[in-house]
């Protein structure tokens, strides 16, 4: 069985560990988390980006924008969608209800969730 990735592009430990718990519980050990920004050539399932002012939009958004999910505050929020129409934004501070929903999706979507 293949192994999922989900690249997190965050400094944000806490958040980290949220997403990997979430994925432990619900998909096992066939997902991994690898951190820090993707090459050029990166091709990872799913991205979580841990939007800040300073951010440059990649141009891999705009190939596959499904695979990309925004953490932002809510004055960054307009200018995001205006970059990246197509890919999921969730408000910061994400509660980790809302992260194991939003997760919860490409998990099913590899039929890879223990929780249905």
């Amino acid at each position: 069985m293949p192994v999922i990735t989900l690249r997190l592009i965050s400094g944000d430990v806490e958040l980290y560990k949220s997403c990997r718990e979430i994925i432990a519980v619900q998909a096992g050990g066939t997902w991994r988390i690898v951190t820090g920004l993707p090459a050029a050539e990166s091709d990872e399932d799913l991205y979580i980006w841990d939007y800040s002012d300073t951010f440059v939009f990649p141009e891999s958004i705009h190939h596959d924008p499904a695979k990309h999910m925004f953490l932002v505050d809510r004055r960054s929020a307009a200018r995001v969608r205006e970059q990246a129409p197509f890919s999921d934004v969730l408000l910061k501070p994400v509660t980790r209800a809302t992260l194991t929903a939003f997760l919860g999706l490409p998990l099913r979507a590899h039929g890879r969730s223990h929780v249905r």
